[in-house]
């Protein structure tokens, strides 16, 4: 190789550095605070094994994750009751009608096997669990007679939608941190070591502990 074949290539790979340097400075000014590029750190074949296996387990655990916990033992049957009534009651269209018979089907199914000697807590799957989110965010009726039934239960109503609505919201942070470990491999794929500087430990808990944990939290407080 000639001197200035030499000197091409040495221009060339700066060149190559700068874009690359210039390409991390800008995407860690567009995601300050949730990801980070070291733009002097490659990461080595373990480093993308790790992230890969991380990324598969955590997203292996949160697919199969089928114990989304509405009530306890004590509330159970109050709450099934409950649910099966408002969304026997609420307004549906098009394919949500096999929705609302499957909802049905399983609130008859943990009502008629409910045994009030040894209750059970109300334990959804995820699509069930996400359903009669959508249900009782999206609730209608027609008519006053409608509007008086939800005035008269919405006290009822209300702690129940909070809870599915607490237990759909962990779910989309989950998917999200997912998606982040699925973007830290292929970043690693690519040569480039990125960091997930967003979230914390609680993000990563079981609902119920989140909501354990900020009852106590609450308790603490008020003594």
């Amino acid at each position: 190789m000639s001197k200035k074949e030499i000197k091409d290539a040495a221009l060339a790979a700066e060149k190559q550095e700068e874009a690359r340097r210039k390409a991390i400075a800008d995407f860690n000014i567009q995601n300050m605070g949730k990801m980070w590029i070291d733009p002097d750190k490659v990461p080595t074949n373990e480093d993308i094994e790790n992230a890969k296996k991380e990324f598969e387990e955590f997203a292996k655990n949160l697919q199969e994750k089928n114990d989304y916990q509405v009530a306890d033992a004590a509330n159970a049957k109050r709450v099934a009751t409950f649910m099966q009534t408002f969304i026997d009651r609420n307004v549906w269209s098009g394919r949500a009608f096999v929705g609302v018979l499957n909802f049905h089907a399983l609130m008859k199914d943990f009502l008629d096997g409910f045994d009030d000697e040894n209750p059970v807590p109300l334990v959804l799957e995820y699509g069930a669990m996400q359903f009669a989110f959508l249900m009782f965010e999206n609730y209608g009726g027609v008519g006053v007679e409608s509007a008086e039934w939800i005035a008269e239960n919405w006290e009822e109503y209300l702690p129940i939608y909070e809870k599915l609505h607490e237990l759909s919201d962990w779910y989309e942070l989950q998917f999200k941190k997912s998606e982040n470990l699925k973007q830290r491999w292929a970043a690693m794929s690519q040569g480039y070591f990125l960091t997930i500087q967003e979230g914390n430990d609680e993000d990563t808990l079981d609902p119920e502990t989140v909501t354990e944990q900020k009852e106590s939290e609450e308790q603490k407080t008020e003594e």
